[in-house]
């Protein structure tokens, strides 16, 4: 299903979180699926996962290495690292194959497999053996660093052929960055000394004795190493065509670049001799190749991007645009690169063009510092960035709103332009609205950090999978072993996945397999899902901005942008309490200023949210997944396929992971809507399908229930609404301990019982209506519901009476009980804590109250009573009123039929062992006498 951008919800929806993805290149799915193939292959080997890291090395040398013959490499072990470290694990180590053949044909399949691909991503660049040169995050920044602040370290610049101001250390850092980097020549010299240089110092020539001069006035030992460097890169130059063509010249590893680093600072210009022994460039195949990989999609989402946007894009060279015409009246007219004859006007200050009477004109792209990466989904195919090109006003405003998602917030770029005319951020309303969405997520983090959500979730799952028909001792038998596997998926240990066997197949094989379309392991699954469908490989958070673009720019632009709203201001908040992080984790100084609220807000997250919420939501995960996996695996041994098990099972077994636009309005609303959406739609589909989907669970509680209380099982008339409601199961038989087990909420039958109902009413009656209605009224938001309960004094859930003179519960002990500890504790409450209660009356009682909360009802013979006493009164008294009103207006039938129904009702009442009044007791057993004798 997709929404009306034509998004997959799975894919693109959660804009804010998959951006923040999309910086990190060991996010993208090719990086993910690189480095679980690779672990895989090496895991499948039976290596330990400690020498994992050594193979990865040993696959890199062997795809530089290439095809050279043993006694070649000796020779060459003196040159580079990479050979030496090959020959020494050829003798021992890891490629030894009398120590180990299944590891060491592993890591030479690893790189076989991996040299084809690299091959294909090679460009041309003519390097024989091709492997990526990557710079560790480290050498990378100090580049950076070295490149914005080239002053520090050289005091006078060269002014460059167009006037500009260039430093040495940039034009070698941009010789460096060309595959050329890792070139070295080795030639002998007149005196028959072996000379050495790299290709990219050759830039040390343009190093001027000025500049070296001001070096050495700081740092005598660097200008002396520039020195020796230019001087080699001199000989090189005037060597004479015959010298060089007896010179050698070769690449280097990463491998004998990281020692060189290390050993005698090469790069040290680059630098700055910081690294202080870490390696310059990452030397194993898993990182190099992935983060490789990793780029290429990005490259390829890039390309997708740029064949939308090039049917639409004018070009205009730029003198042509400092002489335009003004508004008013056509401009001056220009031929585009393209060959269009177009009109260039000046409107408020700004150049558009118009063709015959559609506006083009260039997009505002603004990208922030700490979203540069994703700069290049907004370059043209010719290098430069789209707002160089003129494009229609409908797309120029596209691209604006979807780079917008980078731009700084609160600046009014992209998306920001969704709110004009919208809301004002200052106004009273919006202030109000703000704080309530606020108090309904704490409330919500209170309420689920509880295990009786992880049961819920387990009793709800256990359901779905009996009626799909798997035998509940399959998953019992399997739990052990589908608990170890999902924990392992989680931990990413493949060596432990490795040692596994369920239904036949290794763990390994089960987590590269289809299961993963089931489970969430922290990866883009909806992605590999796309990718299945189009065999397409792209980034997802590229392909949400592509696939938007092109639906946006044939349909409603102001419903796409009302619809990103809400994105767009997850993501201000998101940045601004990023920064605020990052100030509070400074020394404070007066340039510095805080938003008092969205430190509190910094703070919430930090310590609740993200250390405790999250790891809570992870180890809930875990037991879904537990869940899934067990019933994955059920269905394996019952002879499905892996593809027709994971599909069976996404089809029964609800995925709230999928959210829309229209939920997450809706959430704001009702808290929990995304469950009650997914088990009512399920609910309802599985009813018109398979009835006895309603009469599962039913049946199961009575079994249960005769099995355990026999006799003494309190008939369903015998017991309150609410408990019949719940499908609460009866736990003990003593009248003064029992308690009542709920099962309705944790079942995915309750939102299509009451939707049914609702439908229904017209059938059933006012009273399935109105038990339709409580149900959504109870569902509301906290600050929605609370208002309400209040004013009609009274809980629509419990009925329990809200008055400080003479209720069941007092407004304070109301309002307190709304927070889950406050209400298990006791806090603010006469009675005292049903947590303290419970283990009073029986310790076991009260571990179970702890472990599955409110689901664990008391139901003792006292509360029975006042419970239906409560319900039966209040119909009484219904009746009473309309007995009153007939009266009243004369109507001697209605008084006269509801009269019956009021006595009928006080029997069912003495029937129970209710209290009734001394007149309907009498008048009961009279006609009870009568009815005996006239049977007689």
């Amino acid at each position: 299903m997709v929404n009306r951008l034509g998004l997959d919800p799975g894919i693109a929806n959660d804009v804010v979180k998959q951006y923040v993805r999309a910086q990190d290149i060991q996010q993208t799915q090719a990086f993910r699926m690189a480095v679980t193939d690779m672990q895989k292959t090496l895991g499948q080997s039976g290596l330990p996962i400690a020498q994992h890291g050594q193979a990865f090395q040993l696959a890199l040398a062997l795809i530089f290495a290439g095809d050279i013959p043993i006694d070649q490499m000796a020779k060459l072990a003196e040159r580079d690292k990479a050979y030496k470290i090959i020959l020494e694990s050829m003798k021992g180590g890891l490629l030894d194959p009398a120590v180990n053949p299944q590891a060491s044909e592993a890591i030479k399949a690893l790189a076989q497999k991996y040299k084809q691909i690299l091959n294909q991503l090679d460009e041309g660049s003519g390097i024989p053996n091709y492997i990526p040169n990557v710079l560790t995050a480290q050498a990378r920044e100090f580049l950076r660093f070295q490149r914005e602040n080239r002053a520090n370290l050289i005091a006078s610049k060269k002014v460059g052929p167009s006037g500009e101001l260039i430093s040495p250390v940039e034009n070698y850092a941009e010789r460096f960055e060309k595959p050329r980097s890792t070139i070295e020549h080795s030639w002998v010299d007149e005196n028959g000394q072996e000379q050495k240089l790299m290709e990219s110092e050759l830039a040390y020539l343009e190093y001027s004795d000025n500049t070296i001069r001001d070096i050495e006035n700081s740092n005598p030992e660097y200008a002396n190493y520039i020195m020796a460097r230019k001087d080699s890169a001199a000989r090189w130059q005037n060597l004479t065509e015959v010298q060089r063509q007896g010179a050698e010249t070769y690449y280097l590893s990463p491998f004998e670049i990281n020692r060189r680093v290390k050993e005698y600072g090469m790069f040290k210009n680059l630098t700055n001799n910081a690294l202080n022994g870490r390696d310059f460039m990452y030397s194993d195949l898993i990182t190099a190749v992935g983060i490789r990989l990793g780029e290429e999609e990005r490259k390829a989402a890039r390309n997708l991007l740029q064949q939308y946007l090039a049917p639409y894009e004018l070009r205009v060279d730029n003198i042509k645009l400092t002489t335009s015409g003004t508004a008013g009246g056509k401009g001056r007219k220009f031929t585009t690169t393209n060959g269009t004859e177009v009109d260039l006007v000046n409107e408020d200050g700004k150049q558009v063009i118009y063709i015959g009477n559609e506006k083009y004109r260039q997009p505002k792209i603004d990208i922030a510092e700490e979203f540069s990466v994703m700069s290049s989904l907004f370059t043209a195919a010719d290098g430069t960035r789209l707002q160089a090109a003129f494009y229609p006003e409908k797309i120029a405003d596209i691209i604006e709103d979807t780079a917008g998602f980078f731009g700084k917030p609160g600046e009014g770029s992209g998306f920001a332009k969704a709110f004009e005319g919208k809301t004002d951020p200052n106004d009273m309303m919006s202030q109000i609205l703000k704080g309530a969405e606020k108090v309904t997520q704490y409330w919500k983090v209170f309420t689920l950090l509880h295990p009786s959500w992880t049961v819920n979730d387990i009793v709800g799952n256990l359901f779905l999978a009996a009626n799909m028909g798997i035998n509940p001792r399959k998953m019992v038998k399997n739990a052990r072993d589908t608990y170890r596997f999902v924990t392992a998926m989680a931990r990413g240990d493949t060596e432990a996945l490795s040692k596994m066997t369920i239904a036949g197949k290794s763990g390994l094989d089960h987590a590269a397999g289809d299961i993963g379309m089931i489970l969430d392991t922290g990866q883009f699954v909806e992605t590999t899902q796309q990718m299945r469908r189009t065999g397409e490989f792209v980034d997802p958070y590229a392909y949400s901005i592509l696939t938007s673009m092109k639906k946006l720019a044939k349909g409603d632009i102001q419903g796409a942008r009302e619809e990103f709203a809400g994105a767009m201001a997850e993501s201000q908040r998101a940045a601004e309490i990023a920064v605020a992080e990052r100030q509070a984790a400074k020394p404070f100084t007066a340039q510095q200023t805080f938003k008092p609220q969205v430190m509190v807000d910094a703070a919430f997250d930090k310590v609740l949210v993200r250390r405790v919420w999250q790891g809570w939501a992870h180890a809930n995960g875990i037991a879904n997944n537990w869940m899934k996996a067990a019933a994955y695996f059920s269905l394996l041994e019952d002879g499905y396929d892996g593809a027709s098990a994971a599909r069976r099972i996404s089809e029964m077994m609800l995925d709230m992971s999928v959210l829309t636009s229209t939920d997450r309005a809706a959430r704001k609303i009702f808290p929990f809507y995304n469950w009650m959406k997914h088990s009512g739609v399920l609910g309802a589909r599985e009813f018109l399908r398979n009835p006895k989907f309603f009469t599962i669970a039913p049946k199961v509680k009575q079994a249960l229930e005769e099995s355990f209380n026999g006799e003494e099982n309190l008939p369903e008339n015998a017991r309150p609404s609410w408990i019949r409601d719940q499908l609460a199961l009866q736990i003990g038989t003593d009248p003064d301990t029992r308690r009542a087990l709920t099962l309705t909420s944790s079942l995915p039958t309750e939102a299509a019982t009451y939707a049914i109902s609702f439908l229904a009413s017209p059938v059933l009656g006012w009273g399935a209506l109105q038990d339709s209605l409580a149900y959504v009224t109870n569902a509301l938001n906290p600050v929605v519901k609370m208002p309400l309960e209040l004013g009609a004094r009274k809980e629509f859930f419990t009925k329990r009476v809200i008055s400080s003179d003479g209720g069941d519960i007092t407004p304070t002990e109301y309002l307190l009980q709304q927070v889950r500890p406050f209400r298990e504790l006791g806090i603010g409450s006469l009675r005292g804590g049903p947590l303290q209660r419970a283990f009073a009356d029986d310790p076991i009682l009260g571990v179970s109250r702890l472990m599955i909360g409110g689901r664990l009802q008391p139901f003792e013979e006292e509360r029975r009573v006042q419970n239906l006493q409560r319900e039966y009164d209040e119909r009484v008294d219904a009746l009473r009123r309309r007995i009153g009103i007939a009266e009243r207006e004369n109507q001697k039938s209605e008084s006269l039929a509801r009269r019956v129904e009021l006595l009928r009702l006080f029997n069912q009442m003495e029937g129970l062992g209710l209290t009734i009044p001394k007149w309907a007791s009498k008048q009961i057993k009279e006609v009870n006498q009568t009815q005996a004798s006239a049977g007689m």
